[in-house]
């Protein structure tokens, strides 16, 4: 029992200390050496739980849900995850030093924050645990992004994206009702899925910080992202009908495409996400969930290394940047090895697809990975360089070692031919791009962010449409000449209801 808890209780301790040295020193810079031992042991309890696989802590039985029994579970499957997730942010803190202004202690604890609501949605060991913990999360999430803005427009877009995350919510615990298996349960676990995944809203409410873009929105991406993926882990799905597999597919060539034309890795990260979390969903539903799992640790680890080197650049680390294009190039013993595994043939328009999205993708992140530098760090004092150069390199490493140890998605050949495949035409089209720019010139007339763009603005309307109404009728009532009897009414109720 301790052992699974160790991790938690490092980042529990280790965030609220780092709130109460910014309440007491704002601007001291020992914040970070005590944010780095709580990261550094958060790493070590989740690679310690490599040794305990499976563990498992109950509540006890709920006086108000007799038939709920609250419970973590840890399994080979999750494991890799939370070690992914612990790798980031280690990450993020060793390569924040080299921030032109040096974060606040506050920011660094809402990373430790989001990364322990991060835990709990892996370990999740039930639907309506899952849905308690998607609460929580909220709340974090909420909290972090209140904290990094003061304007009230920023804290109406809050509003907004909390409200589409709460709706995921209500479509979980209604999935949770229906019998198992069931078509209607199984569209509710995917519509809560999607809306955790980032579709509604597509940007994060964040100001235009670059560096809280960086850091605070990549755990935001990845952490709301990582709590859907773990549907298409936990939940088996009956036979996919071919329309449901087809929207997947499309959905994830789609993002892909608007990846790859976007103007830079952060305004296009929404996309990566999105076509990640499709071909996911695909694998899901043909029942590869180690495929699902292995697209899973990509995008946490894939997001975080192009997020956090998407401004600050160093001459030496565009090599490790690259090796970690080799992990996710799904050739045999990489990380994504398994996707191309099925125990039934897919269909064969499933490849006709799938591989062009994920050739896509590939081809994006080369793209965004050796674009010209933004703000160099060449001239940066050493120490700063080689603590920046060993919080990518702890990216990529994770990237590689988690392809070859621990877990069943390790060593796998996959199918060769195919990761040949992918591999050479994702840094052929990575090359034709830099020398050629046929492809981004092309443009799709239809802008998921056009069109849904309207929908939250009147959301938002509507949400405030009946607290000005009862305003104005307040105001009209109490404000004018007989607003003074009203008061005198109100107080002789209440002492009479006080007297009797």
């Amino acid at each position: 029992m301790l052992q699974l808890f160790v991790p938690f209780l490092a980042l529990l301790v280790t965030g609220i200390g780092l709130l109460w040295q910014h309440w007491l020193q704002p601007g001291s810079r020992r914040a970070w050496f005590l944010a780095l031992g709580g990261g550094s042991l958060a790493l070590s309890g989740a690679l310690w739980w490599r040794a305990g696989i499976p563990l498992i802590a109950s509540a006890g039985p709920n006086p108000a849900l007799p038939d709920w029994q609250p419970a973590l579970r840890l399994d080979a499957m999750a494991w890799p995850q939370a070690v992914a997730l612990s790798a980031v942010l280690l990450g993020s803190l060793l390569t924040a030093i080299s921030q032109p202004v040096f974060p606040a202690p506050r920011r660094w604890a809402g990373l430790f924050a989001l990364t322990l609501a991060g835990y709990l949605a892996l370990l999740s060991a039930d639907l309506l645990t899952l849905a308690f913990l998607w609460m929580l999360l909220d709340l974090a999430e909420s909290l972090v992004l209140l904290l990094s803005g003061q304007h009230p427009l920023h804290n109406e877009s809050i509003v907004i994206s909390l409200s589409a995350r709460l709706s995921s919510v209500g479509l979980l615990l209604w999935a949770s009702l229906q019998p198992a298996g069931s078509p209607s349960a199984d569209l509710s676990l995917l519509l809560a899925a999607v809306l955790r995944l980032g579709v509604f809203p597509l940007h994060l409410p964040l100001e235009s910080s670059a560096a809280q873009r960086q850091d605070v929105g990549a755990m935001l991406r990845i952490v709301a992202a990582l709590s859907g993926f773990v549907i298409f882990t936990r939940v088996d799905f009956n036979a996919p009908s071919p329309a449901l597999l087809s929207i997947f597919l499309l959905t994830a060539l789609y993002s892909a495409f608007r990846w790859l034309q976007s103007s830079d890795a952060l305004d296009g990260r929404p996309y990566w996400v999105i076509g990640l979390a499709a071909l996911a969903g695909a694998l899901a539903l043909l029942e590869n969930t180690v495929g699902v799992v292995a697209l899973g640790i990509m995008l946490i680890l894939g997001t975080a290394i192009f997020s956090l080197y998407a401004l600050r650049k160093l001459r030496y680390t565009r090599f490790f940047l690259l090796i970690s294009g080799l992990a996710f190039s799904s050739l045999p013993y990489s990380l994504t090895a398994s996707i191309w595994r099925f125990a039934t043939p897919p269909p064969r328009y499933f490849w006709l697809l799938a591989l062009p999205a994920y050739v896509l993708l590939l081809i994006g992140y080369f793209r965004h990975l050796l674009r010209p530098s933004i703000v160099s760090l060449d001239h940066q004092a050493r120490p700063i360089r080689r603590i920046y150069l060993l919080g990518v390199a702890l990216l990529t490493l994770t990237a590689l070692l988690l392809g070859l140890f621990g877990w069943p998605g390790a060593r796998i050949v996959g199918r060769p031919l195919v990761g040949a495949v992918a591999a050479g035409l994702s840094l052929g089209g990575a090359y034709l791009i830099r020398r050629w720019r046929l492809l981004l010139r092309l443009k799709f007339r239809f802008s998921a962010r056009r069109t849904t763009g309207w929908i939250f603005p009147l959301l938002w309307k509507l949400y405030r449409l009946p607290g000005r109404q009862i305003n104005r009728l307040t105001a009209a009532y109490l404000e004018g000449p007989g607003g003074l009897l009203w008061v005198w009414l109100a107080f002789f109720v209440l002492l009479t209801y006080w007297m009797s």
